[in-house]
């Protein structure tokens, strides 16, 4: 894969991503055959069943088995948001009028993602993917569920002990959606995009997040890789993909775990960015020492929901585009300082709150109680922090 370093002027990324994260007029496409080659080759599918990839309460189907679809990719764009939901994991990708939910955040994060998604002008979500049922993924999703209208759910096929898989298992029944289990090679098309099923490729795993449904989603050659928390075991497995696995951006697996991206796996995704979603001074260390100096030593820029907050970027035909430059910080997340002391509000336009979701004048009686891993100085416009799914203190009225 040739290296691409590309970012805009703000000013040419901001109208980019403004243009680009309208609604348009496309559908997505349902592949039925599981075990064609990929859609680049142009296979032929059989008749899409009745219902499929008609979204709950939608008025009308989204789905188009069309060989030609297939065969011709379009050259728009995709774009992601990694959502920052703390310690836990919420990507969001619309393409066209098409947008999937790839996990919820944990359950103090579940009203922001709707709020976020609303905003977003979000009526339906054709896709939603559960990679795996640890609650700081799942947990958003059960709130989702109730919120919007979703064609397919997608979600691995183990059991789990737990209130929230409980919870899941019912706002699932009560809408009346049936649970997909991920089959490795099945390929949807997404508005412009596709994504494939990369993993689980077994069936019996000792660690359940090795069960993490692993996604990747592509744009002609542009691609972003979507692990969930899929652990060792998972990504031995999935080195038998070979160059399938070569992605432009990669989102890094457990939120940088020392337990996931061995460096033969890093090597063969071969990224030119990663991306680390975790919460500022977690409890678990995330992220690990040992994943940050491997990806420092890789010389991969770094994106980091803890200290960026969302991520914002689009897949083009010709590679990733971010809204913003890199953190490039590789400092563990157990090394990470929580003093600050030298933190002057008045350095910013606005200060967040990244556990209420909202956000302040540097004024604000509130800025002073809160946390340190809480606050975060901004200097993006009150639209953008808006349509980002925070909420105007109302007290301040910022």
């Amino acid at each position: 894969m040739m290296k691409r370093w590309r970012h805009l002027h703000k000013l040419t990324a901001a109208f980019l991503l403004a243009a680009g994260f309208l609604c348009f007029t496309s559908c997505q496409l349902i592949p039925q055959d599981l075990s064609l080659p990929s859609w680049q080759e142009a296979p032929s599918f059989g008749a899409a069943p009745e219902d499929s990839g008609k979204a709950r309460g939608s008025g009308q189907a989204c789905a188009d088995t069309s060989p030609e679809a297939f065969a011709n990719p379009a050259d728009g764009i995709v774009e992601v948001h990694v959502l920052d939901v703390g310690q836990g994991l919420s990507v969001f990708v619309r393409s066209k009028d098409c947008c999937l939910l790839y996990d919820g955040g944990r359950e103090t994060a579940s009203s922001f993602v709707v709020s976020y998604l609303k905003r977003q002008g979000v009526e339906k979500l054709d896709y939603v993917i559960a990679s795996h049922y640890d609650s700081d993924h799942l947990s958003g999703i059960v709130g989702v569920i109730s919120a919007f209208p979703i064609g397919t759910l997608i979600a691995p096929d183990y059991e789990a002990d737990s209130p929230v898989y409980r919870s899941f298992l019912t706002a699932a029944a009560k809408h009346r959606l049936s649970i997909v289990s991920p089959a490795p090679g099945t390929e949807y098309l997404l508005g412009d995009g596709t994504f494939r099923i990369l993993a689980p490729l077994g069936a019996d795993y000792e660690d359940e997040n090795d069960y993490s449904v692993v996604v990747k989603l592509s744009l002609g050659d542009t691609s972003l890789l979507l692990t969930g928390d899929a652990a060792f075991e998972s990504e031995e497995e999935m080195l038998s993909h070979g160059d399938l696995l070569e992605s432009d951006v990669l989102l890094i697996g457990h939120h940088g775990s020392a337990g996931s991206t061995k460096e033969e796996f890093l090597t063969a995704v071969s990224p030119d960015f990663a991306v680390i979603s975790c919460g500022l001074g977690n409890d678990y260390g995330h992220p690990s020492d040992r994943v940050v100096s491997l990806l420092e030593e890789s010389r991969i820029p770094l994106y980091r929901t803890d200290l960026q907050g969302n991520i914002d970027f689009v897949l083009q035909p010709e590679g990733a585009v971010f809204a913003e430059p890199p953190c490039s910080d590789y400092t563990c997340g157990r090394d990470m300082s929580l003093d600050d002391s030298d933190f002057n509000p008045h350095d910013y336009v606005y200060i967040l709150n990244t556990r209420t979701h909202k956000f302040h004048l540097p004024d604000c009686g509130s800025v002073a109680d809160m946390s340190a891993k809480n606050r975060r100085g901004s200097n993006r416009t009150r639209e953008d922090l808006l349509r980002q799914g925070y909420d105007p203190c109302g007290v301040c009225r910022p």
